[in-house]
């Protein structure tokens, strides 16, 4: 008589396994969006015109303890010699020389005045102070290569993590690894991180409100509560946009919650205070300084404000809210010419396509007691409440402006967690991952890097 298996039970999975199964698609990850990132930043001498020189700025002031700039702070050395040496990418003011032993503010874009001054940002220290250390490890680099470094390496890292949390969900390495990949190269994305700018922090930010949301049952309710609510402060200090999130917790907890409406209230108290302890930081960011009563003198707040010449269109803000459904897919040349040729271009409507869709059918189609319907509906949030929190700040200031889709890469990560609750079979990820790579072997094919 042979044994059967209830015999032998299956041995215990070994503590490393665990360890393993998150490092191997977080590296994987993690070199695949660096290598990008490096050789993005290779082909793009000159500094991007979305607002990188003021960005510069505030880094560079941040890594020598600067790290409050009033409004209307004009631009230091640092910035002003890069640019004029490294010149503006798809502008036409023209710069002074190179060669000029001093610099006037005047002289370059918003008459020197670093229009991202006058709210406090993380984002500054964290990279301008590894961008000071960079630089001097590379001294072939000057300082917006460094600071560039800086950045793309918080893009990476968000990525890895969200490659970790998306194998954990799955329950596969292939996935997890698959999925990090496909967000963290998708061309907008690295057009942002691998420049001087904030929206590099957005997969970080959205992995880990994300995943510290799905840990709430095994941490004590005060933990869980102090934990969310520092987490949300400081990614709202890293950015102010990145408030948003703060639907995340609301809704994914609401939804898990057991009982009927009020019920369910009660449960999320936790992520409800948070909400609203991040709201408050985001009004002590955005509008204490518009209290201080100094006007902006930059001449683009001016150009801004709502008046005949830039009038107000709510048909307008609706169209561009709606569009906000795939927000990863836009012409980047603006910023990196080489990310949008057609073999990236063509891959980004794909893959937006394939991760935005497995929300719609998780809300359509899943239990409504599950991770995956729970997070399938606050990736449909939070993809609309990016465009249109936005406009309502604008409306709340009198400005107007088309509505920047780079800010809802916050909800990127969210998305992309959603599929791997679907926990889908691992070809049609991976398959899709390796397309993505294909596509930027095909782009890079030929190019004489600078940056190597």
């Amino acid at each position: 008589m042979t044994d059967s298996k209830a015999d032998h039970p299956a041995k215990p999975t070994p503590w490393w396994y665990g360890i393993i199964s998150l490092l191997i698609p977080a590296f994987v990850t993690f070199g695949a969006v660096m290598w990008v990132s490096l050789t993005a930043i290779g082909t793009y001498t000159g500094f991007s015109p979305l607002d990188e020189f003021q960005h510069l700025d505030s880094t560079a002031k941040a890594a020598e303890g600067d790290l409050w700039l009033p409004l209307n702070e004009r631009v230091g050395e640092t910035a002003m010699a890069l640019e004029a040496c490294r010149g503006i990418n798809f502008a036409q003011q023209q710069l002074p020389s190179c060669d000029s032993l001093t610099f006037s503010p005047e002289d370059f874009q918003e008459l020197g005045v670093n229009t991202a001054a006058g709210r406090p940002s993380l984002y500054y220290v964290a990279t301008g102070i590894p961008a000071k250390f960079i630089a001097q490890a590379m001294p072939q680099w000057d300082f917006l290569d460094a600071a560039r470094v800086s950045s793309a390496l918080a893009l990476a890292a968000g990525a890895a993590l969200l490659a970790a949390a998306a194998s954990r969900l799955s329950g596969s390495l292939i996935t997890g690894s698959a999925i990090g990949v496909i967000v963290g190269l998708f061309p907008a994305v690295v057009a942002q991180g691998a420049t001087v700018n904030p929206d590099s922090w957005s997969l970080l930010a959205g992995t880990v409100i994300v995943s510290f949301t799905l840990l709430r049952q095994r941490l004590p309710r005060v933990v869980y509560t102090i934990g969310l609510s520092v987490l949300l402060a400081v990614f709202c200090l890293t950015k102010a946009n990145f408030v948003v999130l703060a639907a995340v917790p609301v809704t994914i907890s609401f939804i898990l919650a057991q009982g009927k409406f009020l019920a369910r209230v009660r449960h999320v108290w936790p992520e409800l205070l948070a909400a609203g302890i991040s709201l408050l930081v985001f009004g002590a960011v955005t509008v204490a300084p518009l209290l201080a009563g100094e006007p902006s003198a930059a001449p683009m707040s001016a150009v801004l404000a709502i008046s005949p010449d830039n009038p107000w269109s709510t048909l307008s803000v609706v169209n561009q809210s709606f569009a906000a459904v795939l927000p990863q897919v836009f012409d980047p040349s603006y910023a990196y010419s080489i990310l949008a040729r057609p073999p990236l271009s063509g891959m980004a409507l794909v893959t937006a396509i394939f991760l935005v869709a497995a929300s719609i059918v998780g809300i359509l189609h899943a239990r409504v007691d599950t991770r995956y319907f729970a997070l399938s509906v606050a990736a449909i949030v939070t993809i609309f409440a990016a465009p249109l929190f936005t406009f309502a700040g604008q409306f709340a200031v009198h400005t107007y402006f088309s509505y920047p889709l780079r800010y809802g890469f916050v909800a990127l990560p969210v998305i992309a967690l959603a599929l791997a609750a679907l926990r889908p079979r691992r070809a049609p990820v991976a398959f899709v991952a390796l397309g993505v790579i294909c596509c930027y072997a095909v782009a890079f094919s030929g190019m004489d890097l600078r940056f190597s």
